[in-house]
């Protein structure tokens, strides 16, 4: 069958939608509601930025690419360096080489609308990791995922895999599960209330943009990490495939949030620390505590590679461990990726802010960066 791969036109809009129940969710509605909120309304694009596998004229395959801006440390400079994102191929046309068809299109043309500017990747998975390698991307640097899972959580997952080797026991492994964990951030909230807390640390739904990117800008940190500011964080928090909470150190102004991530419809409360600042360390390190203590997770898992050493020190004495996300691929390291313009090294980029890309000290990582949260 013929195939071709073409840039996104809003006529494709209808199978692109369709495609990604195969990646997404089988619920077209929260599919649509996804991509509207990821590439129609993202702040740092003017359209979607897709690139579509098209098979005797119906959609086979995608890939897109993220708008974000980059603040390169304490200089004023931002750069526009998109993130690669929803790579999807229809089971149908799947092991036809249509992975690597959309993604040379893709680096070229975008070489071409784009110059000289490097792609990122903050998602690559253990399947794509390799594979993302061999086709000339790079490994920035890894970022360091830690966990603490609670008693609760491992002694139900353990039974939940052993019950899978019983005879039809898969029919109810995951369902008790379910029963066992947590669901949302129903039991988070109800341990907040009940539990005394320290003084101005608070516990809500609702993001305050102009005051976290306040804080943000005067803490001003040298590393590279996306603008955090109000724009961004009036947008990045409405991902309708998640639900946050942010915690809240007050005092005249704020001093210090803490934004946790939870996916919509998970079998437990395996919650994220995504996104943090704080005026000082001690106030970071009281907010992870009081965070830690509260009962109501079955996981709390964060990126440690930039958190600052104090609060390594607080996740550390709470027995958090970095685990093991690889899902049995050799090689694995998640981490940030980067590729240079039109598929090149971006170690040999001639940009001057390729060396950005080849220092991993340079960095500020965040799960927020992530689309995956």
């Amino acid at each position: 069958m013929t195939c071709e791969v073409v840039r996104y036109r809003p006529e494709l809009r209808p199978g692109v939608i369709a495609l990604q129940r195969h990646l997404v969710s089988p619920d077209p509605a929260l599919n649509d509601a996804y991509f509207r909120w990821k590439h129609e309304q993202n702040p740092y694009t003017d359209e979607p930025v897709v690139y579509v596998a098209l098979a005797g004229g119906e959609v086979a395959g995608m890939r897109g690419f993220l708008g974000a801006r980059w603040q390169l440390g304490n200089s004023d400079a931002t750069a526009r360096w998109r993130c690669a994102c929803d790579l999807v191929v229809d089971p149908a046309h799947r092991r036809a080489g249509l992975v690597r068809r959309i993604m040379e299109f893709a680096l070229a043309d975008l070489a071409e609308r784009e110059p000289a500017q490097p792609v990122l990747n903050w998602s690559a998975n253990p399947i794509t990791y390799g594979a993302s390698l061999r086709s000339g991307w790079r490994l920035v640097a890894p970022y360091a995922p830690w966990s603490r899972r609670t008693a609760r959580e491992r002694i139900a997952r353990a039974l939940a895999r052993r019950a899978r080797r019983w005879p039809l026991g898969w029919r109810f492994a995951d369902a008790a599960a379910r029963v066992a964990l947590h669901r949302g951030f129903d039991a988070l909230e109800r341990e907040w209330s009940a539990h005394k807390r320290p003084d101005g640390i608070t516990l809500v739904a609702e993001a305050r943009p102009d005051a976290m990117a306040d804080l943000v800008r005067r803490n001003r940190s040298p590393l590279v990490g996306h603008v955090r500011d109000a724009t961004y964080y009036r947008w990045r928090f409405r991902n309708p495939l998640c639900d946050y909470r942010f915690l809240y150190r007050d005092e005249s102004d704020l001093r210090g949030f803490v934004v946790l991530q939870l996916a919509r419809g998970a079998d437990a409360a395996d919650v994220n620390l995504v996104d943090w600042e704080a005026a000082t360390p001690e106030i970071l390190d009281a907010m992870i505590e009081a965070l830690v203590e509260i009962p109501g997770y079955d996981a709390l898992s964060t990126w440690t590679a930039t958190i600052p050493r104090s609060a390594m020190e607080t996740l550390q004495r709470r027995a958090f461990a970095c685990f093991d996300d690889s899902r049995g691929s050799p090689g694995y390291a998640p981490g940030l990726l980067a590729i240079g313009p039109a598929g090149s090294d971006v170690r040999r980029s001639a940009a001057p802010e390729a060396a950005l890309l080849a220092s991993a000290e340079r960095w500020q990582f965040r799960m927020a960066y992530s689309d995956f949260y």
